[in-house]
């Protein structure tokens, strides 16, 4: 048995209200969310959509692809996931059934009534989990679209009674800026010693044959070079 730490998860247990949550940040983490969010409002109205019907669902999806892709062709990397015919099948079944079960908690932030974020969250057992996003590239520098996004995603979660915000795997710094703890993710591997003797001898098995012919093949080769000799 073997126990191998690979990753760290950031995440934020959730408190009674946004504001607990901005006071347990360090002061520095909270003024930088605070300038976050004044700078997303001087753009004008801002508004955080979340998909209620399958019309929305349909246009949240679309926005999301739209602005994942934009971000990911921002670093040369193409369309992101969503270019993947295969995951975006898998999706294409996965999406609607989260959103019957009101799992799933799509959500986008308009400002003057255009997107310029999107958030792709899974919610299960009072729980928020974060696992795709996208963010639009033509904004002023520094508004910070994919971080107000989330800040406003907190804060929805809180509203809605959840105990925890969770960035799954990675860390990033904007999760280590948002997050107020981090679990480590963990590797386990377990082998039954009947399953391991087995291995072990199926292995030495194979080697002691492929030994037998190697000097089998040296053997023909030593009598073939005689022969012509």
């Amino acid at each position: 048995t073997a126990l191998e730490t690979t990753n760290h998860c950031p995440y934020i247990p959730l408190p009674k209200s946004f504001d607990a949550y901005l006071s347990a940040l360090s002061s520095s983490r909270r003024s930088w969310l605070n300038r976050t969010m004044r700078d997303v409002e001087k753009l004008g109205s801002v508004e955080l959509r979340c998909a209620k019907t399958r019309d929305e669902l349909a246009r949240g999806r679309k926005i999301l692809e739209s602005l994942h892709a934009e971000r990911w062709s921002e670093g040369g990397d193409g369309d992101g996931v969503f270019g993947s015919r295969r995951f975006c099948a898998f999706h294409d079944e996965v999406m609607p059934v989260l959103f019957d079960r009101g799992a799933l908690d799509l959500l986008w932030l308009e400002v003057n009534g255009e997107p310029i974020a999107a958030l792709y969250n899974i919610v299960w057992n009072q729980k928020t989990y974060f696992y795709q996003s996208g963010r639009r590239l033509e904004v002023p520098k520094n508004v910070r679209p994919g971080i107000a996004i989330h800040a406003l995603a907190i804060k929805r979660a809180i509203e809605l009674g959840h105990g925890e915000y969770d960035f799954l795997a990675g860390e990033s710094q904007y999760k280590l800026k948002l997050a107020l703890d981090r679990r480590p993710l963990v590797r386990l591997r377990a082998v039954r010693s009947a399953v391991r003797e087995t291995a072990r001898r199926i292995s030495s098995e194979a080697l002691r044959h492929v030994a037998s012919l190697r000097n089998e093949l040296r053997a023909r080769i030593a009598s073939r070079i005689a022969d012509d000799s």
